[in-house]
């Protein structure tokens, strides 16, 4: 691909960055990094290994010692993301 090329593709698909703190700066999206599949930020360990260790009853914890590269912080605004889609402000109220 030429220069040109490279530079479209870039504005047509960038990097989700919503901001430098909380959830949004815990992942990111670039079709330079594997392909575009939403990834830990800084690592190149999708989003969605994380629920797979969950599906696979696995803990957290397991999920980090198995990828040093994410932290602690960026695993549990991932969740709090996902959270705050799903449920609504009804749902978090109650217990």
């Amino acid at each position: 691909k030429n220069k040109d090329e490279n530079t479209l593709r870039r504005v047509r698909t960038p990097a989700v960055e919503t901001g430098s703190t909380g959830p949004s700066c815990s992942h990111s999206r670039d079709a330079q990094i594997m392909s575009g599949t939403p990834v830990f930020r800084g690592t190149r360990v999708p989003i969605k290994t994380l629920f797979d260790y969950f599906r696979g009853g696995h803990t957290i914890h397991e999920f980090l010692d198995d990828f040093p590269s994410v932290v602690e912080e960026q695993a549990v605004a991932v969740l709090e993301l996902v959270k705050h889609l799903i449920l609504t402000p009804e749902d978090m109220d109650k217990p």
